[in-house]
């Protein structure tokens, strides 16, 4: 059965023996390894203890769709309840898990780990339907969820933030669960006995972040400014970053320059506007995008947004290199913003 985030937390705390296999999946990979190991958590007290946990890749079970009945029925030497983790890696397990479900095996919990899977996937719709099973599905933080992380994050480390830092967290974080994650225990062991961290503290600790990377590239794009482009482009997609989370922070960022541009035709200056966005625009980047808001008209914005949508949907279903889709729409943007 599908379970939404309030079902999902409560089981995650304390899963039911009557589910034999959980389906973890999304387009944040760092979040699904996250509610993975919570899971696994609930239930052995080391998730690398090898005799309690043992783990399958897609491939494996590929090759061989009995190997997890096999797996799933092993009885753990020291006691105790097992878990057998598949990381389906993308690969087509459906056969593995559905000669599993009807082996009737309940020795073990089964946790699959998965990637983006649509509605009409197999594995989903089969975790979805059986009452023996359950899906949890893991998009990527919103403002909400990530705010909770930084809080949960900074706690553990007894660190606080300021207002201006934690509006630069919130709005150059959260592509990834497991990154936004990574930087956050940067920042807290940066912080040290400093008490409050400031927005200066923030960029000096994750500056060379991925999601600040991606926060350049979008500002030169919308700035106009080609020569600084290609050259940050190069940077951000040799870094790794996925040419579909720019394109999506892009599109966040062109909505926030739509609405602030409605904010001011009711009557509110830049300032005001810039202010009143959640999250604010933070002061190093406010001289930026005031001048944005006074070059980019609301037809442009619109046809900015439809160039990041289209080159998203390219990305996905065209097989065309998405390197080459993502740089070449931010050039056209950029050519817009010149004109």
């Amino acid at each position: 059965m599908k379970l939404n985030r309030q079902r999902a937390d409560a089981f995650l705390r304390a899963p039911t023996p009557d589910i034999h296999a959980a389906l973890i999946y999304g387009p944040d990979r760092g979040l699904v390894r996250e509610t993975s190991e919570k899971l696994i958590g609930a239930i052995v007290d080391d998730i690398h203890d090898p005799f309690r946990v043992s783990v399958l890749t897609g491939a494996e079970l590929k090759a061989d769709p009995v190997r997890l009945v096999d797996d799933a029925a092993a009885i753990s030497m020291m006691g105790g309840r097992r878990v057998v983790v598949v990381r389906a890696d993308g690969d087509d397990i459906s056969r593995a898990v559905a000669t599993y479900l009807e082996a009737d095996v309940h020795e073990a919990l089964v946790v699959i780990e998965a990637g983006d899977l649509p509605p009409r996937s197999a594995l989903r719709k089969s975790m979805e339907a059986d009452a023996k099973t359950v899906a949890i599905a893991c998009y990527r933080d919103d403002g909400a969820s990530l705010d909770r992380l930084i809080d949960d994050v900074m706690r553990a480390h007894e660190v606080s933030l300021n207002r201006d830092a934690r509006s630069y967290l919130l709005a150059n974080l959260g592509g990834d669960r497991l990154a936004s994650r990574q930087e956050l225990e940067k920042l807290a062991l940066y912080a040290g006995e400093k008490g409050e961290v400031s927005v200066e503290d923030v960029v000096e600790a994750i500056g060379d972040s991925a999601a600040l990377s991606m926060d350049d590239v979008i500002h030169a794009a919308a700035d106009g400014d080609l020569s600084q482009l290609d050259r940050l482009l190069v940077r951000a997609l040799a870094d790794g970053i996925a040419p579909v989370s720019l394109l999506r922070s892009a599109q966040r960022h062109f909505q926030r320059l739509q609405l602030a541009q409605a904010m001011m035709k009711s009557g509110r200056s830049a300032q005001d506007a810039m202010k009143a966005l959640r999250p604010p625009v933070i002061f190093l980047h406010t001289n930026r995008f005031g001048r944005q808001l006074q070059r980019w008209s609301a037809s442009n914005i619109l046809l900015a947004q439809q160039l990041l949508v289209d080159a998203e949907l390219d990305c996905k279903s065209t097989g065309l290199p998405e390197d080459a889709v993502c740089s070449r729409t931010f050039l056209r943007i950029a050519h817009a913003a010149g004109r």
